[in-house]
Protein backbone atom coordinates (compact mmCIF):
# COMPACT_ATOMS: atom_id res chain seq x y z
CA UNK A 1 0.00 0.00 0.00
CA UNK A 2 2.79 2.39 0.87
CA UNK A 3 4.62 1.76 -2.40
CA UNK A 4 1.53 2.56 -4.47
CA UNK A 5 1.05 5.81 -2.56
CA UNK A 6 4.61 6.77 -3.48
CA UNK A 7 3.90 6.02 -7.12
CA UNK A 8 0.79 8.19 -7.01
CA UNK A 9 2.82 11.04 -5.53
CA UNK A 10 5.38 10.69 -8.33
CA UNK A 11 2.62 10.73 -10.94
CA UNK A 12 1.06 13.80 -9.35
CA UNK A 13 4.43 15.57 -9.41
CA UNK A 14 5.13 14.65 -13.03
CA UNK A 15 1.59 15.35 -14.15
CA UNK A 16 2.32 18.46 -16.17
CA UNK A 17 2.05 22.17 -15.70
CA UNK A 18 5.65 22.86 -16.60
CA UNK A 19 7.84 22.99 -19.65
CA UNK A 20 10.76 20.57 -19.78
CA UNK A 21 12.19 22.22 -22.89
CA UNK A 22 12.47 25.59 -21.14
CA UNK A 23 13.97 23.92 -18.06
CA UNK A 24 16.53 22.17 -20.26
CA UNK A 25 17.36 25.47 -21.97
CA UNK A 26 17.90 27.15 -18.58
CA UNK A 27 20.26 24.34 -17.57
CA UNK A 28 22.08 24.63 -20.92
CA UNK A 29 22.38 28.41 -20.48
CA UNK A 30 23.84 27.96 -16.97
CA UNK A 31 26.40 25.43 -18.23
CA UNK A 32 27.28 27.71 -21.16
CA UNK A 33 27.79 30.70 -18.88
CA UNK A 34 30.03 28.63 -16.60
CA UNK A 35 32.10 27.44 -19.58
CA UNK A 36 32.35 30.95 -21.03
CA UNK A 37 33.77 32.37 -17.80
CA UNK A 38 36.22 29.46 -17.52
CA UNK A 39 37.41 29.98 -21.11
CA UNK A 40 37.81 33.73 -20.57
CA UNK A 41 39.93 33.17 -17.47
CA UNK A 42 42.05 30.57 -19.25
CA UNK A 43 42.57 32.91 -22.22
CA UNK A 44 43.76 35.63 -19.85
CA UNK A 45 46.78 33.51 -18.91
CA UNK A 46 50.17 35.10 -19.61
CA UNK A 47 51.77 32.08 -21.27
CA UNK A 48 51.31 28.39 -21.95
CA UNK A 49 52.82 27.38 -18.59
CA UNK A 50 50.21 29.38 -16.70
CA UNK A 51 47.45 28.11 -18.98
CA UNK A 52 48.43 24.48 -18.33
CA UNK A 53 48.52 25.09 -14.60
CA UNK A 54 45.09 26.74 -14.67
CA UNK A 55 43.60 23.89 -16.73
CA UNK A 56 45.10 21.41 -14.27
CA UNK A 57 43.71 23.33 -11.30
CA UNK A 58 40.28 23.48 -12.93
CA UNK A 59 40.25 19.76 -13.71
CA UNK A 60 41.60 18.89 -10.27
CA UNK A 61 39.00 20.89 -8.40
CA UNK A 62 36.19 19.54 -10.60
CA UNK A 63 37.30 16.00 -9.74
CA UNK A 64 38.12 16.64 -6.08
CA UNK A 65 34.83 18.32 -5.14
CA UNK A 66 32.52 15.31 -5.69
CA UNK A 67 35.05 13.13 -3.89
CA UNK A 68 34.97 15.41 -0.84
CA UNK A 69 31.16 15.52 -0.90
CA UNK A 70 30.93 11.72 -1.20
CA UNK A 71 33.41 11.19 1.63
CA UNK A 72 31.57 13.73 3.79
CA UNK A 73 28.20 12.03 3.35
CA UNK A 74 29.71 8.59 3.87
CA UNK A 75 30.60 9.72 7.39
CA UNK A 76 34.38 9.89 7.02
CA UNK A 77 34.54 13.37 8.56
CA UNK A 78 32.07 12.69 11.35
CA UNK A 79 28.51 13.98 11.47
CA UNK A 80 27.17 14.38 7.92
CA UNK A 81 24.53 16.85 9.09
CA UNK A 82 27.07 19.59 9.79
CA UNK A 83 26.87 21.76 6.67
CA UNK A 84 29.38 24.23 8.09
CA UNK A 85 31.97 21.48 8.13
CA UNK A 86 31.09 20.62 4.52
CA UNK A 87 31.54 24.26 3.51
CA UNK A 88 34.97 24.31 5.15
CA UNK A 89 35.92 21.05 3.45
CA UNK A 90 34.89 22.49 0.08
CA UNK A 91 37.48 25.22 0.62
CA UNK A 92 40.21 22.58 0.43
CA UNK A 93 40.42 22.37 -3.40
CA UNK A 94 40.71 26.15 -3.63
CA UNK A 95 43.37 26.22 -0.92
CA UNK A 96 45.29 23.47 -2.71
CA UNK A 97 45.06 25.41 -5.97
CA UNK A 98 46.25 28.59 -4.32
CA UNK A 99 49.13 26.72 -2.68
CA UNK A 100 50.21 25.22 -6.01
CA UNK A 101 50.07 28.64 -7.68
CA UNK A 102 52.15 30.22 -4.93
CA UNK A 103 54.65 27.35 -4.82
CA UNK A 104 55.25 27.12 -8.58
CA UNK A 105 54.92 30.87 -9.27
CA UNK A 106 53.54 29.78 -12.65
CA UNK A 107 50.20 31.55 -12.42
CA UNK A 108 48.87 34.88 -11.30
CA UNK A 109 47.55 34.23 -7.79
CA UNK A 110 44.15 35.85 -8.38
CA UNK A 111 43.53 33.81 -11.56
CA UNK A 112 44.63 30.59 -9.84
CA UNK A 113 42.37 31.22 -6.85
CA UNK A 114 39.43 32.16 -9.07
CA UNK A 115 39.78 29.10 -11.32
CA UNK A 116 40.09 26.83 -8.28
CA UNK A 117 36.91 28.25 -6.79
CA UNK A 118 35.22 28.11 -10.19
CA UNK A 119 35.99 24.39 -10.46
CA UNK A 120 34.79 23.76 -6.94
CA UNK A 121 31.38 25.38 -7.50
CA UNK A 122 30.66 23.58 -10.78
CA UNK A 123 29.34 20.34 -9.33
CA UNK A 124 27.27 21.44 -6.29
CA UNK A 125 25.79 24.58 -7.82
CA UNK A 126 25.31 22.92 -11.19
CA UNK A 127 23.11 20.29 -9.57
CA UNK A 128 21.34 23.02 -7.61
CA UNK A 129 20.53 24.98 -10.80
CA UNK A 130 19.37 21.80 -12.54
CA UNK A 131 17.19 20.87 -9.56
CA UNK A 132 15.56 24.30 -9.36
CA UNK A 133 15.02 24.46 -13.12
CA UNK A 134 13.48 20.99 -13.19
CA UNK A 135 11.10 21.72 -10.32
CA UNK A 136 10.43 25.42 -10.89
CA UNK A 137 10.13 25.50 -14.66
CA UNK A 138 9.82 21.90 -15.80
CA UNK A 139 7.41 19.20 -14.82
CA UNK A 140 9.83 17.86 -12.24
CA UNK A 141 10.67 14.81 -14.33
CA UNK A 142 12.71 16.15 -17.31
CA UNK A 143 11.69 13.31 -19.61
Amino acid sequence: MLASAGHLMLLADCGGGGNDLVASLVILAAISAWLLVAVLVLRAARDDRERYLLVGLLAGTILLTPLIVALFYSGLFGDDGDTGKLALLLLLPSAIGLGIALWTKAAHVARALFISIWGTILIPFGFYVAFLAALGIGTGCLE
